[in-house]
């Protein structure tokens, strides 16, 4: 005892250094005094948080998202892999664990913070999802765990994206908003859509301000996305947008029993801490009123004010077949699973973006509606760069006349037509190879089915009748069921849908009957029969509703 007593009396002096003294402020910090337990606590307190331990955390997440560019894994199956993980030992290889969208950025700082030594607490009052309200109430920490897979365990079951969803002005709460700047949003941020979406940061373009980001699945799986203007901000009553983690101070206070503090810093101490930036409402960036978006890429990188309409249409398209590329993977899953050879329920969920059990593992609305809005992000790219070249915006990075910009992006276009990573092969139900272009994706991207009791082809959109009304060869492979026929059918509103509808009824009429036109070949069609004035094509029209028509 007499050994340990001297051990925690080194560990107490370091971790009360001068660095680690609170800061003069008027808010009393939030923290837990704890009786014993830091010696025997999950893991060993070696060092505190600064802002060196951060940029170290921050270097560790882009090592992760890096190498799962290179290759498909999921995240607790990255962390056993010393290819993956800089981090790797033995001992990782007994981890087990599922995670969703809000469980992924936990379960990557208390791995962090595990491996080199720091403190960790967790707010353990679980709130609500979706609505106002929430505050920290309940703190557990890194003493009250026996080991890192039962603290991590404990971890994961008491937290969701409530705790997220807490008024930016809160102290004590696990991540707090940020003054959005090149030094405060780096690898390890967090993002937090208000409606109920999470993904952690892992590699951000400081020149072009592209920020890339890992997202967690309730199947297990783990994807990469980039940042676009489908992510809402929400309202500081909902503390939206880019969060960073906060830091944590320990004092021992008895040695000889293991007593402690563990005590969270304040707002006004934490490192780049803003309750308004992210929420003006308007946006000023030099002499420009911009969107949200538009102001975080012009606030991180170099050349993010402006708009380079070739090159962004080319790594938009790029990231976009990422986008679809995950998707087979996601719906891979559920086939694997064998859900689609089950018996269709006799109804939908009573929310189809916030269920549980298998569809809640294994359905896809929520990526099916992002995936609609991204293809409408690239339309909305093309008209908004058509635009300003005929305004002579002072954004736009290009030379040319309108005719000429549009001629650029069409073989920009045509290039992504025939590029490898937009094209798509999934296996039908007879486990035949079936390929889909970019154009035919683009197509058929309302018809893409989110119901994981349908099988491989409806989840494709493979078309369900040609011009004669007679069954397509890709759908004819499909095996028959009235009730999965049915519920396609009754589906088709929710399909139309490019946002997610929360805390309420999603029934099968809220949706529009007629979706808008998104395509970007339909675009360019109208393009080219109006080369007098090409903002002719920019006004909103509706397709005619997606049914075949039987010849008579």
């Amino acid at each position: 005892m007499k050994n340990l007593s001297f051990i925690l009396a080194v560990v107490a002096a370091l971790l009360s250094s001068p660095t680690a003294s609170a800061a003069q402020s008027d808010v009393k910090p939030v923290s837990q005094l704890r009786s014993s337990g830091f010696d025997a606590g999950a893991w060993k307190i070696e060092r505190q948080w600064d802002r060196q331990a951060e940029l170290e955390f921050s270097a560790w997440v882009k090592a992760i998202g890096e190498a799962r560019e290179k290759k498909s894994f999921r995240l607790i199956n990255g962390l056993k892999d010393p290819t993956v993980n800089p981090l790797w030992t033995e001992a990782d290889n007994q981890l087990n664990v599922l995670l969703d969208c809000a469980n992924l950025p936990y379960a990557m700082r208390a791995y962090f913070t595990y491996k080199t030594g720091r403190p960790m607490s967790f707010v353990a009052n679980k709130g609500h999802r979706y609505k106002a309200g929430n505050r920290p109430q309940e703190f557990k920490d890194f003493s009250q765990y026996k080991d890192f897979p039962s603290f991590l365990d404990g971890l994961l079951s008491a937290t969701s994206s409530s705790a997220y969803r807490m008024d930016a002005s809160l102290e004590g709460t696990d991540t707090y908003p940020i003054d959005v700047t090149i030094d405060s949003l780096i690898p390890g941020t967090v993002y937090y859509d208000p409606n109920g979406h999470v993904l952690i940061v892992y590699k951000v373009d400081n020149i072009n301000g592209d920020i890339y980001l890992l997202d967690g699945h309730p199947d297990g799986t783990f994807t990469r996305k980039v940042w676009n203007p489908s992510y809402a901000v929400g309202t500081a009553r909902f503390g939206g947008g880019f969060r960073a983690w906060r830091h944590f101070r320990v004092e021992v206070t008895d040695a000889a029993k293991g007593g402690f503090r563990i005590e969270r810093l304040t707002n006004k101490e934490s490192y780049a801490y803003s309750a308004t930036a992210q929420y003006q409402g308007k946006f000023h960036y030099d002499q420009f009123e911009l969107t949200y978006h538009e102001w975080v890429r012009a606030r991180i990188s170099k050349n993010g004010l402006y708009v380079f309409p070739v090159e962004d249409l080319t790594n938009s398209l790029s990231s976009f077949c990422m986008f679809v590329q995950e998707r087979i993977g996601s719906v891979d899953e559920a086939l694997a699973f064998g859900i689609h050879q089950k018996s269709h329920p006799v109804d939908l969920p009573p929310n189809i973006y916030g269920a549980e059990g298998l569809w809640e593992e294994y359905a896809t609305p929520g990526r099916d509606a992002r995936l609609r809005y991204s293809v409408f992000a690239l339309r909305d790219l093309v008209t908004k760069s058509i635009n300003m070249a005929y305004e002579k915006n002072a954004r736009l990075r290009y030379q040319g006349e309108p005719l000429q910009l549009y001629a650029d992006l069409v073989r920009i276009w045509n290039s992504a037509l025939s590029s490898p990573e937009c094209r798509f092969v999934y296996s039908n139900s007879a486990g035949e190879k079936v390929t889909l272009t970019l154009s035919d994706l683009m197509t058929r991207v309302y018809d893409l089915s989110f119901d994981p009791y349908h099988c491989p082809e409806m989840r494709w959109g493979a078309p369900l009748a040609d011009a004669e009304g007679k069954p397509t060869p890709e759908i004819a492979t499909c095996p028959q069921d009235k009730r999965k026929w049915y519920w396609y059918r009754e589906e088709r509103r929710l399909r139309n849908r490019m946002t997610r509808l929360l805390d309420r009824n999603t029934a099968t009429h809220r949706g529009p009957e007629n979706p808008e036109d998104i395509s970007l070949a339909s675009l360019f069609a109208c393009y080219d029969q109006n080369r007098s004035d090409l903002r002719v094509c920019h006004k909103r029209v509706e397709l005619k509703p997606l049914v075949p028509v039987k010849k008579k």
